[in-house]
């Protein structure tokens, strides 16, 4: 291999690598002639997508063994031949430009030896650390303003460019962000190079929380130390560059929710407590509450746990949270943040929430309604717990310090006058009490923005002005005026996509007097699958008559897009613009899948340009929930019309602490595609369909899991392949869809099918025995009374089965088997008695559902017009 490379590029063979490498091979700088590529195999992952690079690129690209387990970073620059090293991270990739304009940086600075590339994230697509870095891209330390100061040194290792191969890292475990390295370089030298308008795009997510230990979280407090020491030696100072980057790395740290994580010693606990006084002893509370790259509520307990104390001072109708007399976060300066805002009914419906680092006892948050001749009504809101999500109380170290105080208001409005509802927050403590009026922010899928700052319902119109909500008659003078407000916004900011902002606003304006009373519902499963709830009902609907403009969506390369649009025309392909023009003037999306990326066409495309236009949702559901799904299905992150269950036990499911859905928006219906299931086609035919894992993310991590062990152990167990071949069956494995690009990873023979293609309909009815673990799919089988066989090895499913309502071994439609052996001779026992469900589970089944009778389209069809 050459040794004139100008680049090193170092990288993992972890997820994503092969995006990574694509990047680097496609950059305008020429690869086979600049660049030398390291790949850092981890002895058990296997290298045969590695292969075709190297065979193409034989003298560019470097497989290395670390069989000693070292220091990956170091190991790695024993190896490398460039003039400057990257260590990129696993996954992400460089904008084309990239290698050419650092190259050009570096040429025409010769003094510098490091260069940093600004950090995209493009699940979120936004700047990860936006700069207001000028055309200048050499930065002097000494010359940056103090406005423009703490910008610049957060340079994580994987977004940065050094020069030469003469340094030392820590371990990644430690220090993830390479400022072992990056932060002795800006102490030596004063000065790099930074480029604004290149990108590494990267998924944010911090390693340092999976590898949580009194070792690791020692050793990264000694690092921070140790450089602080390294500039105290050679500067005679701790510049504030380096204090803003110690405390950013210490919000790793902080973020450990409990310190057992770190140890139950208590002597090791008092040593962590020791360290991070000497580490926090060196940052000075300016550094900590000027730092942008932290939120205000790390910064308010880095202060609280450097003064080690705490005081709330109410005073002047303001609420401040203090430790001594210096502010680290102000109660009045936070904003109520509003999740729901919705007309249905004659009713206000708002949900929203305040975060605080006080009690949420001692808060509470009242709505005033203003009505035209000048009359208030008060109305209080309704506290909410959202224990499995992110609202719930958020604890640093042990420290319980982030609250949430979640509130739900129903206020009933006059669908003849003009109203305002305004908002206060009152703090309570003993005796005293603090009012006073926060700012009010929509929050992004709540159905107002700053580009739409108005929505329409039932001829009722809710309109967001001078921090207050108005609900007025909807009168279409005003409508068009705000209509133009909106336009004259998007135009004015010019925010990402915003052509198209405005090309559809427009639009609507134009079309309004004429489709401002059309019924248009959309109908959805999959983006990429159809064959569900959805679909299933949508068949049903299109033969009601009635006022309703029926349209079914799909992605157009989906293999069930040809299939229905040859049978009906008012299939539409996601994302087109007949899709976003009916999105706009929908009054209801029913779907089997409620997340609102696999719904809203503008999702990817600044969707806050399109607020006002979201219609209700109604989730068919795509499985029985039998878990508590409440960490993803709660109200404020899908505001849902409609949740339609199976069961009456099912329905109360929802009702618990966490959903906080209204009763009348969970009916028991039952499921749509239940119509279609009988047994009359039935086979000798066995399915296999294990349910996905959410902790698997590529290939390594399952090959590496006993998800995959397991299931590929039976599909190719002999004695099932050869007991079932005697008795004349045949045996299929279903793969969830997740699990397809990953299906040549198994071990295939002549005896088991492995099937893409025949719908779930179809293999439900015509198999005679199910294997799963916890899919919801058992439900289906079941419904049509037929056997299913639990396999279920290990507590690894991602739902939280033991707090769900339903359990496996006293409510399961089948035998709950932990081990293959076990499994085999249960398949044996049903071969040989015809694959007849036993009476025990029968029974079960007649328990469950409430409804048999095949009449769930009509009653979920009725129910959703009505509603």
């Amino acid at each position: 291999m050459a040794d004139n490379f100008k680049f090193s590029i170092i990288v993992s063979n972890l997820s994503g690598y092969k995006d990574s490498i694509d990047s680097i091979i496609s950059q305008e700088l020429d690869f086979r002639q600049n660049v030398q590529l390291i790949i850092i195999k981890d002895s058990n992952i296997l290298t045969s997508d590695i292969d075709e690079y190297i065979t193409e690129y034989p003298n560019n690209i470097l497989v290395l063994e670390n069989k000693d387990n070292l220091n990956s970073r170091n190991f790695a620059l024993r190896h490398a031949s460039g003039e400057f090293i990257n260590f990129m991270k696993a996954g992400d990739t460089f904008d084309k430009s990239c290698l050419k304009t650092v190259n050009d940086l570096f040429n025409s600075n010769t003094d510098i030896n490091l260069v940093s590339i600004a950090l995209f994230d493009p699940i979120y697509k936004n700047i990860i650390y936006k700069t207001p870095l000028s055309e200048n891209r050499l930065i002097d330390i000494n010359k940056v303003n103090n406005k423009e100061f703490n910008y610049y040194f957060h340079l994580p290792i994987y977004a940065s460019f050094i020069r030469g191969t003469d340094y030392y890292f820590e371990d990644k475990n430690i220090d993830e962000n390479g400022i072992s390295v990056t932060s002795k370089i800006l102490i030596d030298d004063d000065k790099f190079g930074f480029v604004k308008d290149i990108f590494c795009y990267h998924n944010p997510e911090s390693e340092f929380s999976e590898n949580i230990n009194y070792r690791n979280v020692m050793e990264k407090l000694k690092l921070l130390n140790n450089i602080m020491q390294y500039a105290d030696d050679n500067l005679n100072k701790n510049p504030e560059f380096l204090q803003h980057i110690v405390s950013k790395e210490l919000e790793y740290i902080v973020r450990i929710e409990d310190l057992s994580q770190i140890s139950t010693d208590l002597n090791k606990l008092n040593e962590f407590w020791n360290l991070m006084d000497a580490v926090l002893k060196n940052v000075s509370k300016k550094a900590i509450k000027s730092n942008n790259f932290l939120d205000n509520f790390v910064i308010s307990f880095l202060l609280f746990i450097k003064n080690k104390s705490f005081a709330i001072d109410c005073s002047q109708h303001k609420v401040f949270f203090k430790t001594e007399n210096y502010s680290m976060l102000n109660l009045h300066n936070q904003k109520l943040h509003f999740d729901v805002i919705e007309i249905k009914k004659g009713i206000l419906n708002l949900s929203g929430y305040l975060k605080s680092i006080c009690y949420s006892d001692n808060i509470s948050v009242e709505a005033l309604l203003k009505d035209e001749n000048g009359d208030v009504k008060y109305y209080k809101g309704k506290f909410v717990e959202y224990p499995t999500t992110n609202r719930k109380t958020v604890t640093f170290l042990s420290h319980p310090w982030i609250f949430s105080y979640n509130f739900d208001f129903k206020i009933p409005i006059n669908e003849k006058k003009i109203e305002k509802i305004s908002f206060r927050t009152v703090y309570h403590e003993n005796s005293e009490y603090v009012i006073w009026n926060n700012k009010i922010s929509p929050r992004k899928y709540s159905n107002l923005s700053k580009f739409s700052h108005y929505s329409v319902k039932e001829n009722m119109l809710v309109l967001l002005k001078d921090n207050s909500f108005y609900s007025m008659p909807l009168n279409a003078k005003s409508k068009y005026k705000f209509d133009l407000r909106a336009i004259f916004q998007i135009l004015k900011e010019r925010p990402q996509y915003y052509r198209g902002g405005i090309f559809y606003r427009t639009l609507i304006m134009l079309l309004y007097p004429f489709w401002k009373n059309r019924k248009i519902w959309m109908f959805m499963d999959r983006q990429d699958f159809a064959d569900d709830n959805g679909e299933h009902l949508f068949k049903y609907a299109l033969n009601q008559k009635d006022d309703v403009d029926k349209y079914y969506v799909l992605d157009k390369n989906a293999s069930d897009f040809k299939r229905l649009s040859k049978s009906f025309k008012n299939v539409i392909a996601f994302g087109s613009f007949k899709h976003k023009l009916l999105f706009l003037f929908s009054q209801k999306i029913i779907t089997s899948q409620p997340a609102v990326s696999l719904y809203n066409p503008f999702f990817s495309k600044n969707i806050t340009m399109f607020a006002g236009f979201y219609p209700n949702v109604y989730f068919l559901q795509h499985g029985v929930t039998k878990d508590n799904v409440s960490s993803w299905l709660h109200k404020f992150n899908r505001n849902l019309s409609l949740i339609s269950t199976t069961s009456d036990l099912e329905k109360k499911s929802f009702l618990d602490v966490g959903y906080n859905y209204d009763e009348d928006i969970i009916q028991t219906l039952g499921f749509t595609r239940y119509d279609n299931l009988n047994g009359e086609n039935a086979k000798k035919q066995i399915v296999i369909m294990p349910t996905w894992r959410n902790y698997i993310k590529n290939e390594e991590d399952l090959k590496n899991s006993e998800y995959f062990k397991r299931w590929n152990s039976l599909i190719n167990n002999n004695e099932f392949i050869e007991y079932a071949g005697k008795k004349g069956y045949e045996i299929i494995f279903k793969p969830h869809p997740n699990l397809y690009k990953f299906i040549d990873l198994f071990d295939k023979n002549n005896h088991v099918i492995i099937d893409y293609v025949k719908k779930y309909q179809e293999i439900f009815n015509e198999s005679a025995l199910l294997i799963t673990d916890y899919s919801s799919i058992f439900f289906d089988f079941a419904y049509i009374k037929k056997p299913l066989i639990f396999y279920q090895y290990a507590k690894d499913y991602h739902f939280d089965s033991e707090n769900g309502y339903f359990n496996y071994e006293s409510m399961g439609f089948g035998e709950v088997i932990k081990n293959e052996d076990d499994i085999v001779n249960k398949i044996k026992y049903y071969l040989d008695n015809d694959c007849v469900m036993e009476d025990l589970y029968r029974k079960r089944v007649d328990d469950f559902f409430k409804y048999t009778d095949r009449n769930n389209c009509m009653r979920t069809y009725e129910w959703i017009y009505k509603n």
